[in-house]
């Protein structure tokens, strides 16, 4: 959570900001000025996460990636220069990064998420993590919410992304509209005896919980409790729980990158992956994403 929200913003800040702030308010654009911010993973949506952050006027912004610049971020990564092929990814993005909003101290970090301790992200308010493997989501989430951070995931594989926000226990106050009956006085009549419905707008206190991230992937939805549910559920989040493991499958289990997508032999589908959390890949090659996916052996 933001410890410091009575800082008070300059003119300058006021005038730069000013769009915003008759947006969502001058308190809320304090507690932005307040927040600090880690951003894990510099691909193209770590790319889009970080300009958008920067020009809401946060206090601080780090990006932290330990990933090698390659042709491939050109195809996404607006923030990296076409001359930085070899360089970090994080090092790479910074200068453009930077330049977006000079009164945001940003800073990067090309260290690898899996090397450092839990007291590394202790210090932030929010967290957003891209291209990262499941167990690493679920010890930074943990983290998150030992410590009351807010914690956001997401990714995008092809034309299919996902995201995730556990902000724990969000509390918030919504305008809602309610019927009220009101009386039809007729001219000499004792008592009404029609009435007519007016809309009449209110305020109402709400606290939504989040559910961990871990929780949320390992609901099973046979089960008596939440059977009911599905019909309910919407069907992107089936896609997204196979596609996820299915990428994270290559990382974590196999010790391979997940982006390339690596296949090799007949053509298939890229959507196809989401079909087979479980598939086993003998015969690697790099996939180029403007070329068919291809196997051999599924298992």
């Amino acid at each position: 959570m933001v410890v410091n929200a009575a800082v008070e913003l300059t003119e300058d800040e006021e005038e730069l900001y000013d769009r915003q702030i008759r947006l969502w308010g001058l308190e809320s654009q304090k507690r932005l000025r307040a927040a600090r911010v880690l951003v894990v993973g510099m691909n193209g949506l770590g790319a889009e996460v970080v300009k958008d952050v920067i020009l809401s006027g946060v206090k601080s912004l780090t990006m932290l990636d330990d990933s090698v610049v390659s042709e491939l971020d050109h195809h996404s990564q607006f923030l990296i220069p076409v001359e930085a092929i070899g360089k970090n990814r994080a090092e790479a993005s910074l200068e453009r990064a930077q330049a977006l909003n000079p009164l945001v101290s940003v800073t990067a970090d090309p260290g690898s998420v899996t090397s450092k301790p839990d007291e590394y992200f202790v210090p932030w308010e929010v967290i957003v993590v891209t291209g990262i493997n499941s167990a690493q989501i679920i010890r930074i989430n943990t983290i998150c919410r030992q410590n009351s951070i807010m914690f956001f995931v997401g990714d995008v594989f092809g034309l299919f992304g996902y995201s995730f926000n556990d902000l724990q226990s969000h509390e918030f106050v919504e305008e809602i509209t309610i019927p009220v009956k009101k009386p039809i006085v007729t001219p000499g009549a004792e008592r009404a005896t029609k009435f007519r419905l007016e809309s009449v707008s209110t305020t109402r206190k709400r606290r939504i919980e989040f559910p961990s991230y871990d929780d949320a992937m390992e609901v099973d939805f046979s089960s008596e409790e939440h059977l009911p549910k599905l019909s309910k559920m919407d069907p992107s989040y089936f896609i997204m729980k196979g596609r996820f493991f299915c990428f994270c499958f290559f990382t974590s289990d196999r010790r391979r990158s997940c982006s390339p997508i690596t296949l090799d032999s007949n053509s298939i589908p890229p959507a196809s992956c989401a079909c087979y959390p479980g598939l086993y890949i003998d015969n690697i090659v790099t996939w180029n994403p403007h070329t068919p996916l291809k196997r051999t052996d599924l298992n």
